[in-house]
């Protein structure tokens, strides 16, 4: 059976103690709980060792309320924190799982299978948020890298949502410049234009369209232009 090791930022030891047995006695989840009692605490162990998830009282010695959150979300951004809250701070848990937190906890509401439940979601919802993150990273890299003049637009086509380096050699301009203003489309000379919207929308794409397309300096080029609608 896989040891999960979490890490419990809890200044209370009769709360501490109270999460430690409930995870030990009703859950087949093999948990490996360290305890600290203090933020800096918390820090120096996620320093020198890895943990699967953090569960994080709000209310600690040396940092108090959602300062305590933010610090350690910055000194470990790919770990799953949970929070472990009391009635009276349950609003402050609320906004912590909006600004990233997993999930919370209420204290003296929880029995060892909640327990369990809450911090392996916590763990596979980091897993899939990460995994995201990287491939629309990985997304960006490939869109802003490419060889070929490349832009985003709304839907309907009207503006630019982002354009790569390639695209700002041949038109000119920056990309905060080009961003929110008539998609690259109207650049092309209006006759073409009317043919390719025409396929666009009698087909749902056109591929290697030749055009002449006029950039913001008034110079005439010739391109090809590959686009699809997006239903």
């Amino acid at each position: 059976m896989k040891e999960v090791q979490v890490l419990l930022a809890e200044d209370n030891p009769v709360d501490a103690l109270s999460f430690k047995m409930a995870l030990e006695l009703g859950t087949e989840t093999k948990f490996r709980i360290s305890h600290v009692e203090t933020l800096a605490e918390a820090e120096g162990s996620l320093e020198r060792e890895d943990f699967h998830a953090v569960v994080l009282d709000l209310g600690l010695p040396d940092s108090q309320g959602l300062t305590t959150f933010t610090r350690l979300q910055q000194s470990v951004p790919t770990t799953p924190i949970v929070i472990l809250s009391g009635l009276d701070d349950e609003t402050l848990a609320h906004e912590a799982v909006r600004k990233g937190a997993q999930d919370y906890i209420l204290k003296d509401k929880y029995d060892g299978f909640f327990l369990s439940r809450s911090i392996n979601y916590a763990i596979e919802r980091k897993r899939a948020q990460e995994a995201l993150r990287e491939s629309e990273q990985k997304y960006r890299d490939l869109f802003t890298d490419a060889q070929v003049a490349m832009f985003r637009t709304k839907l309907d086509g009207t503006e630019i949502l982002d354009v790569n380096r390639k695209l700002l050699t041949a038109f000119g301009g920056t990309r905060e410049e080009l961003q929110n203003r008539p998609s690259v489309i109207h650049w092309v000379d209006p006759r073409e234009r009317e043919e390719m919207v025409w396929r666009l929308n009698a087909h749902g794409s056109v591929t290697d369209f030749e055009c002449k397309m006029r950039n913001r300096h008034g110079e005439v080029r010739t391109g090809l232009i590959s686009s699809r609608l997006s239903r």
